[in-house]
């Protein structure tokens, strides 16, 4: 493996950050915060994959050289003690691999080593992880809990969280993002989109190709601007649904809301009575079905 030597975890003072001054006790001030870095480099040529398997922590992806790949890990923890931090960095495995092109990271505690469920529900336990990759390169990302951010790349993105928020920039390749809670936002995809939010608001700023985008309980807002080859499905729970048509592309429209209000700026006639609003046709003479739908909230199709 090429890459730097694992910094060891409190030795070198500047590797940590203590948030109690040494003249007061631990019975004056218990809590002390530790910090604790990693750095790597692996060299790469473009078109390979990062792959990051981690138990919890945010998650930032950026663009640097076309030849390497760096991660930076940063772990900050709460502790009464220094040895009682050193016990729990030695229990919290980080498992590099580099093969080839692709380069893979994978973070765990060791529940033997140390019982750490009783510092996940005091949020004791913080971990980052900053990543440097080239423009064309794959991403594939899952996380127990953490918010993750990546800016425009060339490649594939496929990234999973179970609570966090999801933040991309503008990528070539196809799309597929998924999230117990929190948000998805993204600039523009020139692929195909599947996202999918158990609570939390998905925003599109540019579709050219087909989306599909789910949520329990949330708002959804996309634009779609270049002629879809598949069906796209944008629905709701509870919450509003907006989709953004440019005028030269050809869909089956089929868009309702249970409870609701449903509008749209192309001629199709809304429909329904009461509080249940639905209206479908065709646009441009039709092409692959656009399915817009809300439980609860309202429902638009408008045209850019």
């Amino acid at each position: 493996m090429n890459g730097f030597t694992r910094i060891p975890s409190l030795v070198l003072a500047g590797l940590f950050l203590i948030a109690a001054s040494d003249t007061v006790s631990a019975a004056d001030k218990p809590d002390v915060d530790i910090k604790d870095t990693i750095k790597k480099t692996f060299e790469v040529r473009p078109g390979g994959s990062l792959y990051l398997d981690l138990d919890r922590g945010d998650v930032e992806v950026r663009i640097g050289s076309n030849n390497e790949v760096m991660i930076e890990v940063v772990r900050i923890i709460g502790v009464d003690s220094r040895a009682e931090a050193k016990e729990m960095l030695e229990a919290h495995e980080l498992n590099f691999d580099h093969d080839g092109d692709d380069v893979s990271l994978e973070s765990r505690f060791d529940d033997d080593a140390w019982n750490w469920k009783r510092w996940r529900d005091k949020n004791r336990f913080r971990m980052t992880v900053t990543v440097l990759i080239p423009q064309d390169y794959d991403v594939e990302v899952t996380s127990g809990a953490g918010n993750i951010r990546a800016e425009s790349i060339e490649g594939d993105i496929d990234i999973r969280t179970g609570a966090g928020n999801v933040d991309i920039g503008h990528i070539r390749g196809g799309v597929e993002i998924s999230t117990g809670s929190g948000n998805i936002s993204v600039s523009s995809v020139d692929g195909g989109m599947d996202v999918r939010a158990g609570a939390g608001n998905i925003m599109i700023g540019d579709v050219r190709g087909e989306l599909n985008a789910h949520t329990g309980a949330g708002n959804i807002s996309a634009r779609i601007t270049r002629q879809p080859d598949k069906d796209s499905n944008l629905m709701t729970g509870a919450g509003n649904v907006t989709a953004y048509l440019a005028d030269d592309i050809s869909v089956n429209v089929d868009a309702s809301a249970k409870v609701g209000s449903c509008s749209t700026d192309f001629p199709l006639r809304v429909e329904g009575k009461w509080m249940s609003k639905s209206f479908a046709g065709d646009i441009n003479g039709g092409g692959p079905d656009l399915v817009l739908r809300s439980g609860v909230g309202n429902v638009s199709l408008k045209q850019i």
